[in-house]
């Protein structure tokens, strides 16, 4: 009998033994992998190389059917590290497409997929990365920033560095390489690695989360990128959502990290995301019936889509002459960066009606604490500005239409944590003398790049007028926040939402822009629009989560901490192979 309990007892050991050194040796060859990528790949305080070596006839026909969005075999130097076969494509949605509709530029965005050809095959762990063009940003630097803000309210963000970018060694510019959202990216962030992942696409249905019906494959407009789905979980998350106000939404949503993306796009005035007209930029992973958000695609960040034109003024050009095509009025962009910014003129109206109905709907103060709510005979400023959104009511068409948003701000525990993290961003990272350092490091690092870049959709004046713009915008906009918060500004309206996306997507440069197929028409009520640029500079270009599964894995073990893993497991496997041993002599 005795001995009959030490095998069972050794055969416990072992199962136990094996799946945990396994276990814990693939935890701590993703967290060196982590450190590779940050020495390597994405490295934050200067500007590395990536050299694609691919033929001259396929680089070409790349170019030439750059909508395809096909894959060709090259090599790729990055850093340093040299890798063969690997597979590389145009990518893009509305920027692919304006870039294709150019015809005096191929300056298109890129990426690189190292296992395309060769089965496991990686860059530090990576299976993929993105070049961006940095299309429509004038300053090449809202995506960078917006993803550091990311990081730090602590949203599972992905990586992201400058790189100077050579094909068959000719300079083609100034890129920001940014991580692929994958199974990488998902083994990197969270502890359950066996769920679900779907992108939010613009095209297709769904994207906003409104219910349609119980079959998930009507939901078009969330892809799913990863090789397994959980139909039932989807199902479950977005008839709860929409039919159901008993069940927590803790139970099926990481309420942390949907309030940190909605914070993350309100304070940038980002609505090229889930609370603007496209509905798209956002991951979701799902995870033991959990849902959690994960952003993605910033270069319409800080007020981008209310100018998405090449040049340096949205839908018309440089100088604040604004001309859309849909529309025989025209605006004028151009005031003192010391002055507060004009109503849109095409908007004026709605943003009055929408802006003094009340401000109902904002009871928390700056800290998130309760105060006395708002009336409609508070002091309530009644001039909207075009440079920031409704902080309760940001979505750009109606409220209800985006029930993450609606559902989640009606509660109002969510509400004051939502407050509390939009004014965390506020006072640590979009203070005007915080923000002011860290772009003015950034152009020190990035300028002479910028200057020499040979593809750019700017002039290198146009950049040094985005740099100023960008911190004036910032800047005007924190203003306005805090005036939300503090209960001077309205926060909300009656419910329609807080706006188009305004201006267009023109070309610039003086140039009347037609907008790219497929782009969206004006959908213009409310604030819409980006706030005019200082001093003439024109436009800025045309341009977790909580507890439980919801929380991200940050990866922290050192070396000490490995060898520690290590130690225990082999002790653990010896134990077990001791005992086994001993009993077999003890038989013979």
């Amino acid at each position: 009998m005795k001995r009959m309990l030490k095998v069972i007892f050794a055969g416990i050991l072992c199962l136990v033994a094996i799946p945990w050194v396994s276990t814990q040796e693939a935890h701590a060859g993703t967290v060196t992998e982590q450190s590779a990528q940050d020495a390597n790949v994405f490295v934050e305080d200067k500007v590395v190389d990536v050299k694609i070596t691919i033929p001259d006839s396929d680089f070409q026909d790349m170019l030439d059917h750059a909508s395809d969005e096909k894959y060709h075999s090259a090599s790729v130097d990055y850093n340093g590290k040299t890798i063969t076969n690997i597979g590389i494509r145009t990518k893009g949605n509305l920027s692919l497409r304006s870039v294709v509709q150019m015809d005096d530029s191929d300056r298109y965005s890129f990426k690189l997929s190292f296992d395309e050809y060769i089965s496991g095959q990686n860059l530090y762990g990576l299976d993929k990365i993105n070049l961006n063009n940095n299309y429509s940003d004038a300053s090449y630097m809202r995506e960078f920033l917006t993803y550091e803000m990311s990081e730090m309210l602590g949203l599972p963000t992905p990586k992201h560095s400058f790189v100077r970018i050579y094909v068959n060694g000719e300079y083609k510019g100034l890129y920001l390489a940014v991580e692929q959202v994958d199974d990488s990216f998902i083994e990197s962030h969270y502890e359950d690695t066996t769920g679900t992942l779907y992108k939010g696409l613009m095209t297709g249905s769904g994207s906003d989360l409104q219910w349609i019906d119980d079959d998930a494959d009507s939901y078009t407009g969330l892809e799913v990128k990863s090789e397994t789905q959980d139909k039932d979980a989807l199902i479950n998350m977005l008839d709860k959502l929409n039919h159901d106000s008993t069940t927590p939404y803790t139970d099926y949503l990481d309420v942390d990290s949907i309030l940190e993306y909605l914070t993350l796009n309100v304070v940038t005035n980002n609505t090229d995301s889930y609370i603007g007209g496209n509905k798209q930029n956002y991951y979701l992973y799902e995870h033991g019936g959990i849902f959690s958000m994960i952003p993605w695609d910033y270069n319409m960040a800080f007020g981008g889509m209310g100018g998405m034109g090449r040049g340096m003024g949205g839908f018309g050009g440089r100088g604040g002459e604004n001309t859309d095509t849909n529309t025989t009025e025209t605006t004028t962009n151009q005031i003192p960066s010391n002055t507060a910014p004009a109503k849109d003129p095409q908007t004026a109206t709605d943003q009055t009606n929408v802006n003094t109905n009340n401000a109902t709907g904002n009871t928390n103060n700056a800290t998130g604490n309760n105060t006395t709510p708002k009336t409609e005979t508070a002091n309530v400023t009644d001039t909207a500005s075009s440079t920031s959104l409704m902080i309760d009511e940001p979505t750009s068409g109606a409220l209800a239409e985006r029930p993450l948003v609606a559902k989640l701000l009606a509660v109002d525990e969510y509400k004051q944590k939502y407050h509390a993290m939009i004014q965390k961003v506020l006072t640590q990272f979009l203070a005007n003398d915080l923000f002011t350092a860290k772009v003015n490091a950034l152009n020190d690092m990035i300028a002479v790049d910028v200057q020499s870049d040979p593809t750019a959709f700017y002039t290198y004046e146009e950049y040094q007028a985005g740099v100023t713009s960008l911190i004036a915008w910032n800047q005007t906009n924190v203003t306005n926040i805090q005036g939300q918060l503090d209960g001077t500004i309205a926060s909300s309206g009656d419910g329609s939402g807080n706006g188009g996306m305004g201006g267009g997507m023109g070309r610039g440069g003086g140039d009347r822009g037609q907008r790219p197929e497929g782009a969206p028409t004006d959908q213009g009520r409310g604030n819409g629009g980006m706030m005019a640029p200082p001093d003439g500079a024109g436009g800025m270009g045309g341009g977790p989560g909580g507890g439980g599964f919801g929380e991200p894995m940050t990866p922290t073990i050192d070396t000490a901490t490995q060898a520690k893993y290590t130690a225990i497991s082999v002790g653990i496997l010896v134990l077990a192979i001791g005992i086994v041993l001993g009993f077999r002599r003890k038989r013979v």
